[in-house]
């Protein structure tokens, strides 16, 4: 298994947006009396892209480890990276949908210029 070290130095990377996921939610939720529909978007997308940075960067720092102590080669590690990326990719796209839907969805029409 990875260093706890290792971990630590990952996070700390990502503290920036890990600390925007956060603002995200509590944002969302200071203003859901406002728009509940876009709030619980961007509360349900901040959320998830928090816990998939937890997550992600667990799985990136501790899978070539685990894979190597079963025995696993460079081919294996790389194919279960790209499995794990295109997971990610997918997540994040579905995330984004939501965080665009959040954006513009609720908004009435412009009013008519005179």
């Amino acid at each position: 298994m990875a260093s706890p070290f290792a971990f630590l130095a990952q996070y700390a990377i990502q503290a920036p947006m890990l600390l925007i996921w956060l603002v995200g939610m509590a944002l969302a939720l200071l203003w859901w009396q406002r728009a509940p529909r876009v709030a619980l978007a961007t509360c349900v997308a901040c959320g998830l892209f928090l816990l998939d940075a937890l997550i992600g960067t667990f799985i990136s720092v501790a899978l070539p480890s685990m894979l190597i102590e079963q025995g696993q080669g460079s081919a294996q590690i790389g194919s279960a990276f790209a499995l794990v990326g295109t997971v990610r990719s997918l997540l994040h796209a579905a995330l984004w949908a939501a965080v665009l839907f959040a954006i513009f969805s609720g908004r009435g029409a412009a009013p008519a210029k005179q």
